[in-house]
C-alpha cells in the first residue's frame, strides 16, 4: 500500500528535533541537546553501531508513528534509501 505523506506533519516532526531559531541545519554538525551523549556511548559500549540494534528499532517505530504508516525502514544512507525505494 502506498500512502502520501502530509507535508505539514513532516515539517512538524522535523521542527520537534531542530533547535528553535535555526536557519540552517548542517548535516555534518552534531547537536547534543539532551541525552544524546549517553545514547551514543551506549551504542559504542554495546557494539550496536551499525544498522541494527535497539535504537534502530526504536527509530523505525517512532518514524512509522509520526508518518502514520504501518512500518518504516531505516537505511544506512540516502543512496541506500533511494535504491530501496526504486526497487520497491
Amino acid at each position: 500500500m502506498i500512502t502520501s505523506l502530509d507535508p505539514e506533519k513532516v515539517l512538524a516532526a522535523l521542527r520537534r528535533v531542530v533547535p528553535a531559531g535555526s536557519e540552517v541545519v548542517a548535516l555534518h554538525e552534531p547537536c547534543f541537546m539532551g541525552q544524546e551523549w549517553e545514547y551514543l556511548k551506549d551504542c559504542l559500549d554495546s557494539g550496536w553501531v551499525s544498522s541494527v540494534g535497539g535504537y534502530v528499532d526504536r527509530l523505525e517505530i517512532m518514524l512509522a508513528e509520526i508518518c502514520e504508516v504501518p512500518h518504516a525502514i531505516a537505511t544506512v544512507n540516502g543512496t541506500a534509501a533511494l535504491l530501496l525505494a526504486l526497487v520497491l
